[in-house]
């Protein structure tokens, strides 16, 4: 796993071989952005503490959306840190607006 400094001491990506992680870093609170594939906890706990940081000074975990690469490891570090876990909604009635490949059909709902 790579760390990836995008906004000096506010935002760091981590980066896996397939997929990424974020981390947010403000003043009151410390929130992580997906967990990575499954088995990912210990690199991320590994790189909370080359920030300085620990897997119990997290605040939140939010997870974007249910892909093993988003959620794989959650419920471990959710489990270790003790910080409050939440996914975002997505209505089932408002498809996200994107370009769908050109096949003729789109996704079912």
């Amino acid at each position: 796993m790579d760390t990836v400094e995008l906004r000096p001491g506010l935002l760091y990506m981590f980066r896996f071989s397939v997929g990424q992680a974020y981390l947010w870093r403000d003043a009151k609170s410390l929130t992580l952005i997906d967990t990575g594939p499954p088995g990912s906890a210990p690199d991320i706990a590994a790189a909370l503490t080359q920030l300085g940081l620990q897997a119990g000074d997290l605040d939140r975990i939010l997870l974007t959306h249910f892909h093993a690469d988003h959620i794989g490891s959650a419920a471990e570090l959710a489990a270790h840190s003790g910080a409050s876990t939440s996914a975002v909604s997505h209505s089932s009635t408002s498809p996200p607006k994107h370009a769908w490949p050109s096949c003729g059909t789109e996704p079912a709902p």
